[in-house]
């Protein structure tokens, strides 16, 4: 997913798409642009094929069924690792990543061990996030907390990490 190749699909169009694409997105949690049935069908084509929203990953499960791990593929093909903690009481807390691996080789990390490729990007952050906020739409359960405790240091990528928890 890339939220700004949709700005740049989407100008042009009336002011107020850009809204009912959030809406769409982070609200009703599409996975699918034809899903979004406000937006006229040459502009969910167009999206579709300009800027699908489907997000390929692999998903594990513990013993307990508490904790879900997904190895999400980005569009560059490199992957990135999430979990999910499902918490008695309705607490279900995702743990993003904020780079693909990390330079900074702490000794208790296995991360750290595998070296830096690059810095996520605000939209691949925020797809984490989606990938389990839709996930749990489908058992009527909602995300409650994020942490950025995943692969790299948040604050080695501020700008991304801001603008994520912004959005």
């Amino acid at each position: 997913m890339n939220l700004e190749k949709i700005e740049q699909i989407i100008q042009g169009e009336a002011s107020y798409r850009k809204k009912q694409i959030k809406k769409c997105l982070f609200q009703d949690l599409i996975s699918d642009w034809s899903e979004a049935t406000v937006l006229s069908l040459d502009l969910r084509q167009k999206l579709n094929k300009l800027s699908p929203i489907s997000i390929e990953a692999q998903v594990l499960i513990s013993k307990n069924q508490k904790s879900r791990k997904a190895l999400i593929t980005l569009q560059d093909k490199e992957k990135v690792e999430t979990v999910l903690m499902c918490y008695n009481g309705n607490r279900n807390t995702v743990c993003v990543s904020s780079q693909i691996g990390c330079s900074l080789n702490c000794a208790f990390c296995a991360t750290g061990r595998e070296g830096f490729t690059r810095n996520l990007s605000f939209s691949e952050i925020i797809e984490q996030v989606l990938f389990f906020a839709r996930s749990l739409k489908k058992e009527g359960k909602k995300i409650t907390n994020i942490v950025f405790m995943g692969m790299g240091e948040p604050l080695l990528n501020y700008d991304n990490v801001i603008r994520a928890i912004e959005i």
